[in-house]
């Protein structure tokens, strides 16, 4: 502390959040799932909009430079990258000078731009009752297709745990032995009765 990872804070908040409500009561947990959802909600659109400001996502910067830093998002993108476009990308030393970060590919630009867009417009989709079920479905593939890069496994089931307020609540007790196998796997990784393997 404080050097954690963006939703280790979300997931520390979130039980504060639910401290507060009694779950006893039907008005205080109807307003305790609504701040939940209001947390995600706030969280998709402010990743959204960080990759607005910062500007390395309207033409695949940041995504060339997570291709050249990380094997994990160079095995992602060779699928829409030319052989020698992700051979000199990660070829790149990581060091001042070197470059440009810069692929040459429509096929990079448009995952770069669609994804910011997603995650906004996902988020919205989420407050409008008849969207609700599929944005939070859009939401949970989205986030699915992102971890494929980022090997982000506890995020990921942090955000499908948050997503899964939008959805009727059936699925979310159907959802529930999977939340359980996936926390004992990482329980048991961290007391080194599995092989260590990074999920943060």
């Amino acid at each position: 502390f404080p050097d954690h990872a963006n939703h280790q804070y979300l997931a520390c908040l979130s039980a504060v959040f639910v401290a507060l409500f009694d779950p006893e009561s039907p008005e205080e947990a109807a307003t305790a799932v609504t701040g939940l959802r209001w947390l995600v909600t706030i969280g998709l659109v402010w990743a959204g909009i960080q990759k607005v400001l910062w500007g390395y996502y309207f033409d695949g910067t940041f995504l060339s430079f997570a291709i050249a830093e990380r094997e994990t998002f160079a095995s992602t993108f060779q699928w829409i990258l030319s052989d020698a476009e992700l051979e000199r990308l990660v070829s790149l030393p990581l060091q001042e000078g070197a470059g440009p970060y810069r692929a040459q590919s429509v096929w990079l630009d448009a995952v770069s731009v669609v994804t910011w867009v997603a995650e906004i417009g996902l988020a919205v989709g989420l407050w409008i009752r008849p969207l609700r079920s599929w944005a939070a479905l859009g939401a949970m593939a989205l986030i699915a297709v992102i971890e494929v890069a980022a090997r982000e496994f506890f995020f990921g089931l942090i955000m499908f745990d948050f997503l899964l307020l939008f959805l009727p609540d059936r699925i979310g007790r159907l959802a529930q032995p999977a939340f359980y196998g996936a926390g004992l796997v990482l329980l048991a990784s961290v007391l080194g009765w599995l092989p260590d393997w990074t999920f943060t």
